[in-house]
């Protein structure tokens, strides 16, 4: 995407419809990572691996990681999926789940705007300094 939105016009999305497109490109920051930086070969391990940094309670703890590092703007649309009205997450706590679905409206609002720099960026900052729950997660 070339030029993206601007940040008013990324305001008429409802953000479930952000946190469904920024559900595909946080996943794509993670599985290409996966196989670029980390080399794992086998499918079955680069899926064990995904899960680690796409759980919605790894997306809580990302979130916590991140949010020094956001922009007023970026804050404002978190704050937005933070607050959206889902369904019932099954295998997460309430909380884990709003944070999860407010991580991947960001990601979906950054793709929108056309802000492929800031992606990267953040999923730089996501890799280097992942939660210790997920670095002990890492026997795959």
């Amino acid at each position: 995407m070339a030029q993206g939105l601007s940040f008013s016009a990324l305001h008429q999305f409802n953000p479930l419809e952000l946190a469904y497109l920024g559900d595909c490109v946080y996943e794509l920051q993670v599985r290409s990572r996966l196989m670029k930086d980390f080399r794992i070969k086998t499918i079955n391990a680069l899926d064990r691996a995904a899960r680690i940094y796409t759980s919605a309670a790894s997306q809580d703890e990302v979130l916590d990681l991140i949010a020094p590092f956001l922009t007023e703007e970026e804050a404002q649309i978190i704050q937005r999926g933070k607050n959206a009205k889902a369904k019932k997450p099954r295998n997460a706590s309430a909380r884990q789940y709003r944070a999860a679905t407010a991580v991947e409206c960001l990601f979906g609002m950054l793709f929108l705007a056309g802000a492929n720099d800031r992606i990267e960026q953040i999923a730089d900052i996501v890799f280097e300094l992942r939660p210790p729950s997920l670095r002990r997660n890492q026997s795959i």
